[in-house]
């Protein structure tokens, strides 16, 4: 007996033997609801995982990032690693692998840091009350030219 007609068959069978004996005057209505309570329970039990599985197919369709991608997503920062159908996984900066469903990722606000090439900082710097504003504007200009030279 194969697989594919061996999922098939048992069904068949259970609903031959409620026939039959609904045909003897045995009353089916109670397993029917046993039946029918059991598929409840199992949709509702596959309910996270079918979840999960059509957020993996829809990350994978639009591709919001790609393994190697620097991304905040899912309350979660780190480098994609892997892309799975229910999972995808974070190397955080401290070196620790974090896993997290696909609901999470594709449920809310996905932050891609390393889509773009360049990226703005911004950095405070300061300087002393004392000093002279217009030569420390002076420093502070000739040192960020020196790095945009660099590019």
């Amino acid at each position: 007996m194969d697989l594919l007609h061996d999922g098939i068959e048992h069904p068949i069978i259970l609903a031959a033997v409620l026939a039959c004996l609904s045909i003897f005057g045995i009353e089916t209505t109670s397993f029917a609801a046993i039946i029918g309570a059991a598929g409840l329970a199992v949709g509702l039990a596959f309910q996270g995982t079918l979840g999960n599985f059509a957020a993996g197919v829809m990350l994978l369709v639009f591709r919001p990032f790609k393994v190697g991608d620097a991304v905040k997503a899912g309350g979660t920062f780190g480098v994609i690693k892997e892309i799975g159908l229910f999972v995808t996984a974070f190397d955080t900066l401290d070196n620790r692998r974090i896993i997290v469903p696909n609901t999470a990722v594709a449920g809310g606000t996905i932050e891609n840091i390393s889509h773009n090439d360049k990226r703005r900082v911004d950095i405070d710097v300061g300087c002393d009350y004392s000093a002279d504003i217009d030569k420390c504007r002076e420093v502070l200009d000739k040192a960020a030219q020196a790095v945009a030279k660099r590019d």
